[in-house]
């Protein structure tokens, strides 16, 4: 099995290589989605591929420390909560990147409570160690609030701008305090250009951003609207998981007391998530 695995991720590897070399002959070439798990990048990747001349990668990692050839499933969190990924892009996107390429990177920031919410929920089979995806519904809700307060790796968000974003760039996250007042921010690194986003920015906003990062008219880029709640399994799991979480008072200070809630986002930003958390809390306690 292991070496089935190992085939199939280096012929994948060599398909996301062969899509680099592609992308290196555009206009505006690789333009990499790049950030930690459940911070909407998946909405920019989508968005990214209304970008003429462009070709969009989608990638958690770039540093090659955070990459495993291992099945994610049975790899643990690092010491400061980061999940090492196996994704196939990441690896020729990182070539890329040691050679000296032009690339884009565009990022997102989001209330990281919530990143926490959707990534634990999202992530059942990681937590777990399955070998078989996950019924929340057939779990304990005891035992998912065990494993969410002891296993989960809560961290994660709140270091991967330095120990990954940071490393990949140069740029220390310092230097992007505008996000916090206008919801964005571009920075030039030796390989290009690295656009960070405020996941709360409305969408027209953001394709404006999106539209002058690459040049082009205002109107060319569209961000799709999606809405994976809908879809979502074990709703009601879901639902009375935040409402746990949004009643722990304690939980919420120790996530927006964090460098990475501090530098993103404003007093008012901060006093926003907390209201929306509390009247999910109210809603628990009216049930």
């Amino acid at each position: 099995m292991r070496i089935t695995l190992g085939i199939k991720l280096r012929r994948n590897i060599a398909k996301q290589q062969r899509r680099m070399s592609a992308a290196k002959l555009l206009p505006i070439g690789p333009v990499v989605a790049y950030g930690h798990p459940k911070t909407a990048t998946r909405s920019v990747e989508l968005a990214l591929r209304s970008v003429p001349g462009a070709k969009v990668f989608h990638s958690h990692m770039l540093m090659a420390k955070h990459f495993t050839r291992k099945n994610n499933i049975y790899v643990p969190p690092t010491a400061s909560g980061l999940c090492l990924e196996d994704q196939p892009m990441q690896w020729a996107v990182s070539d890329a990147l040691k050679a000296g390429e032009r690339i884009t990177l565009v990022s997102t920031v989001r209330d990281p409570v919530a990143v926490n919410v959707s990534w634990f929920f999202f992530g059942l089979q990681r937590w777990f160690r399955s070998k078989r995806p996950i019924n929340a519904d057939l779990i304990p809700f005891e035992k998912l609030v065990s494993v969410f307060r002891e296993d989960f790796p809560h961290q994660g968000i709140l270091n991967w701008y330095t120990e990954e974003w940071a490393k990949v760039t140069g740029v220390d996250t310092g230097a992007l305090g505008d996000i916090q007042k206008i919801g964005h921010q571009t920075v030039p690194f030796a390989n290009g250009k690295a656009c960070v986003l405020s996941a709360h920015l409305e969408d027209d906003q953001k394709a404006i951003v999106l539209d002058t990062l690459f040049g082009l008219t205002r109107g060319t880029v569209e961000v799709p609207k999606i809405n994976l709640g809908l879809n979502r399994k074990n709703p009601e799991i879901y639902e009375r998981l935040k409402i746990h979480i949004a009643s722990d008072d304690e939980y919420l200070e120790k996530i927006y007391a964090s460098a990475y809630a501090q530098n993103f986002f404003s007093h008012e930003q901060i006093e926003s998530f907390r209201s929306s958390w509390k009247a999910i809390a109210n809603r628990g306690s009216l049930s």
